[in-house]
């Protein structure tokens, strides 16, 4: 695994500005969270497509800041919206071409709505088949405010779906549910195709990778049991860090930990 770092790590900055940072501080993979329309064509995403193509910089993954309105776009009893909301999300798998990114998280419904595992997993799986037939994988996280908080919604959704579904896996986001990460690789299993990483102490739930008490020998195997050969992307929050520079920092020490596995 290599390791890359989310611009969501710079929110509220500017997308284009959190990608140049990584792009000119020798961050070779990253993953863009786009966090407005106006970010998806145009000139900006010209300007940030140049950053990226100038530094030769990989675009591992696409984050949508439309994951909020998944349940209302998506997964309501709405038929004709999700058509709407289907057709919205190529655009984020024609940004993904232009950037070279193979991988599109998504967040889904929220836990509290009526259950329909049914509905979700059509809905899903044709989500799912839109971005491979643009060579993208939609990806479902795990979301603690989620269903797929839920590691027996999320077995079951690799039952139902077999080959065509894939996860991304988020440290965090498992802490945040109460759940144990590993209980998240044994649901997912070898559809793991992208990592969120990330650590947490006894004050904390989210910090840099390598600033807590993560056990990542542990994380590692349990991945590398798992089948796992996907990427490593840092994703915290602007309030888990001080300056920019410790971003780098994190990533650095995580790269020379992972080599010396």
């Amino acid at each position: 695994m290599s390791v890359g770092i989310s611009t969501a790590c710079f929110y509220p900055e500017l997308c284009e500005n959190a990608v140049r940072y990584l792009c000119e501080n020798g961050v070779s993979n990253i993953e863009i969270f786009f966090n407005s329309a106006c970010e998806l064509k145009g000139k900006i995403f010209s300007e940030i497509k140049a950053i990226v193509s100038q530094n030769a910089t990989n675009v591992v993954s696409l984050h949508p800041f439309s994951s909020a309105f998944e349940p209302f776009m998506l997964f309501s009893d709405y038929q004709r919206r999700f058509d709407d909301g289907l057709e919205f999300y190529r655009n984020y798998f024609d940004a993904a071409n232009e950037l070279g990114a193979k991988i599109l998280v998504l967040h889904g419904d929220r836990a509290d709505r009526k259950p329909n595992d049914e509905r979700y997993f059509e809905r899903y799986l044709k989500l799912y088949r839109a971005g491979k037939a643009e060579g993208v994988t939609v990806a479902q996280e795990n979301v603690w405010y989620c269903k797929s908080r839920d590691t027996e919604f999320l077995k079951r959704m690799k039952d139902t779906l077999g080959s065509e579904v894939s996860f991304v896996l988020d440290l965090k986001q498992a802490r945040r549910a109460g759940i144990d990460y590993k209980e998240y690789i044994k649901a997912m299993g070898s559809s793991i195709v992208h990592l969120h990483i990330n650590d947490h102490d006894e004050k904390s739930d989210c910090l840099l990778p390598l600033f807590g008490i993560t056990d990542y020998n542990e994380v590692y195997s349990e991945l590398k049991n798992s089948g796992f050969k996907g990427e490593s992307i840092i994703e915290v929050y602007r309030e888990n860090y001080g300056g920019y520079h410790q971003l780098i920092l994190s990533q650095k020490k995580l790269c020379c930990y992972e080599n010396k596995k």
